[in-house]
């Protein structure tokens, strides 16, 4: 029968705290150490108190959740199925995109976004303001 030691708290990385109880392999009084059993199911720093100790360790995530690896579209497509996946590889790519989206490019000016004319009026009053310092400013 397995001897039950003093209980454990393990500090999960979130914060959170749940109790351990270690379970010795043999039941002489003479083990080494016990056995704590706990599946690390997220990547962080873990704190284990118990027994006037505290330790530490640290949780690594799947080194496969980090793959720059270029993916293609067909892997993809297996992924999202819903979605329609556009291809740059293609020629094609740029008028894909824009029938997609709707759009046409054009260079009508009526189009023209109201950043550019926000700009144009940030440039003008900081030019009015250096030149109403340099004028009044002399004193």
């Amino acid at each position: 029968m397995p001897v039950v030691r003093a209980g454990y708290t393990l500090r999960l990385p979130k914060k959170d705290s749940i109790s351990l109880v270690p379970i010795s392999l043999s039941s002489t009084p003479y083990t080494l150490s016990p056995i704590l059993r706990y599946d690390t199911k997220e990547a962080g720093l873990y704190a284990l108190s118990g027994e006037n100790q505290e330790r530490f360790f640290v949780a690594n995530p799947d080194p496969l959740e980090g793959d720059l690896r270029k993916i293609t579209s067909d892997a993809l497509k297996q992924f999202i199925p819903a979605v329609e996946i556009l291809s740059s590889e293609g020629s094609d790519f740029q008028a894909n995109l824009a029938l997609v989206s709707g759009t046409k490019e054009s260079t009508d000016s009526s189009t023209s976004p109201l950043w550019r004319y926000l700009i144009y009026i940030l440039l003008v009053s900081v030019g009015l303001e250096m030149l109403l310092a340099w004028r009044f400013g002399r004193s």
